[in-house]
């Protein structure tokens, strides 16, 4: 997609597509959440593609927390 987009529009549809994968749930917090970690998980990656077993680690970490620990 960055080939085609550029990278900062790749990155702009793949935040949105993420955020709005998470729609589903009805649930406002939960998308808003979605989009920012998203942003930031997709930044992260485009600035070090090499982070992204770093980057694994971290959304199944964050999951457990919205979902587990301190649910939104």
């Amino acid at each position: 997609m960055s080939e085609k987009l550029g990278a900062n529009a790749a990155l702009v549809v793949t935040t949105l597509v993420y955020g709005l994968v998470h729609i589903w749930s009805f649930n406002f917090m939960l998308v808003m959440a979605a989009l920012v970690a998203g942003g930031v998980w997709g930044l992260i990656y485009r600035i070090k593609p090499a982070l992204l077993p770093a980057l694994i680690i971290s959304h199944a970490l964050w999951d457990a927390l919205v979902f587990v620990i301190l649910p939104i």
